[in-house]
């Protein structure tokens, strides 16, 4: 196989592994929706499943990035990149022809995008959980406050915990 041969398939398997990745990214972006309904709705069960799911979508997507730096890591020798300096995807495309450079440019593009409303996603995820756990926080607190003894707040601006007690709250009614 010449060296463009060997290039122009390390480049292919490069693409279609961004297009995977664009893929699991994807299915990351619907399980944050999912998971943003779930903290919404305080479905607390349901966040713990998507969380798991969430893990395995993130450890897949890790191990195609690796992949990803092995399949630069090889491509750089190849269209003259030396080793130590950072290989980009516009880079790669233009040592290759029409019309895999316009399909890997717009693979990387696509995964761009992706990542980025993961990223958003996220953030907003993560923010409405703070929310959620701050809420939950100061009901706890307005349940302690009503049923310890004293009723006084300590130095921290809490309700001061006196004796312990033994009770049991439903939330859900």
């Amino acid at each position: 196989m010449s060296t463009q041969e060997s290039r122009d398939a390390l480049v292919e398997a490069l693409e279609k592994l961004m297009h995977a990745m664009t893929h699991e990214h994807a299915r990351l972006l619907e399980l944050l929706e999912e998971k943003r309904q779930a903290v919404r709705e305080a479905q607390m069960q349901k966040i713990g499943e998507l969380a798991d799911r969430e893990r395995e979508i993130a450890r897949r997507i890790l191990e195609m990035d690796r992949h990803r730096q092995e399949l630069l890591r090889r491509i750089a020798p190849l269209i003259g990149a030396r080793g130590d300096e950072p290989l980009s995807v516009s880079r790669i495309a233009a040592a290759v022809d029409e019309p895999r450079r316009s399909e890997i440019e717009h693979a990387a593009q696509q995964l761009r995008e992706r990542v980025e409303d993961v990223r958003h996603a996220s953030s907003v995820v993560r923010t409405a959980a703070e929310v959620l756990a701050n809420h939950m926080a100061g009901v706890m607190q307005r349940v302690n406050w009503a049923l310890s003894r004293a009723g006084v707040y300590g130095s921290s601006g809490r309700v001061a915990v006196g004796a312990q007690m033994d009770f049991c709250v439903d939330l859900k009614t």
